[in-house]
């Protein structure tokens, strides 16, 4: 079993907070990053439905997907209701849909998968050995396994799309934890993953497909693992040595990325360099 050391973290500073996170708890005031992943939500499953029903006809398709992507907001929201959640009456449910459907109708229209993706299961789950992740999209390019994670975003100004990718090459979960359970599922390396972003504001969808760094997919790994300790027992703690440096997922957890990204993943910690 691989746990994040982000989840380890947080379990450490509060364990009675990160049950809770885990069993989907949080504030009754309803938020806006609330609000957006109940319509990340929709787009998803409207998303599912398109790449799972695709053999359908075309206007009973595109009927469909629509419907499956409101119905996957709406079940966000009236869950919400029932459990007495207050939603600020600025939150339109009217625009939420409007913007799940603008999503929806132009994935329909435009060819948003890369080159030579072929798809083969949506919304798919790698099982509890893989840490319970679940991919948007799974399938084969040049006869290799490869993935999809769909974005949602709410707002994002033309000049900053760039650095936001740029994000998902060091996310851990895009980068690291996802190659590694595919593969482990699949028997073979991905080599390759794509993000695709749906900017709400203003409307814009853009993807990039990214490399993995196998080398720091391994040592992420280990690190998940924790440190290996070598050397002989004689009763002296300090005769013994940690294998694997042990790294966190913050490569880009701040504003900025951290300082030294390059010695990690440019230069895989070589010192001469």
């Amino acid at each position: 079993m691989i746990y994040s050391p982000s989840q380890t973290k947080t379990f450490l500073t509060c364990p009675t907070a990160r049950t809770l996170s885990q069993e989907g708890w949080t504030s009754r005031v309803v938020t806006i990053r609330d609000w957006v992943a109940w319509i990340g939500q929709g787009v998803h499953a409207g998303l599912a439905s398109y790449y799972h029903h695709s053999a359908k006809a075309l206007e009973d398709l595109k009927h469909g997907v629509l419907q499956d992507g409101v119905s996957g907001f709406n079940e966000q929201y009236n869950h919400a209701i029932t459990s007495g959640r207050i939603i600020p009456n600025t939150f339109y449910t009217v625009e939420a849909k409007a913007h799940i459907e603008r999503c929806l109708e132009y994935a329909m229209s435009h060819d948003i998968l890369p080159a030579g993706f072929e798809v083969e299961r949506v919304e798919q789950s790698l099982g509890p050995d893989s840490g319970n992740c679940i991919l948007d999209v799974v399938g084969k390019k040049n006869g290799k396994p490869t993935f999809i994670d769909w974005k949602v975003k709410w707002k994002c100004k033309l000049d900053y799309v760039d650095q936001e990718l740029e994000k998902y090459r060091y996310d851990w979960k895009e980068a690291r934890h996802y190659p590694w359970a595919l593969s482990q599922v699949t028997g073979q390396q991905v080599v390759e993953y794509t993000v695709v972003m749906f900017i709400l504001q203003p409307f814009k969808v853009v993807s990039r497909t990214y490399q993995v760094n196998w080398k720091m997919v391994e040592r992420w790994a280990q690190g998940c693992l924790g440190p290996k300790l070598t050397g002989e027992l004689d009763g002296l703690w300090d005769t013994m040595t940690y294998e694997e440096p042990w790294q966190s997922n913050m490569c880009m957890g701040g504003q900025w990325p951290c300082e030294y990204l390059d010695a990690c993943w440019t230069y895989d910690l070589d010192r001469e360099k």
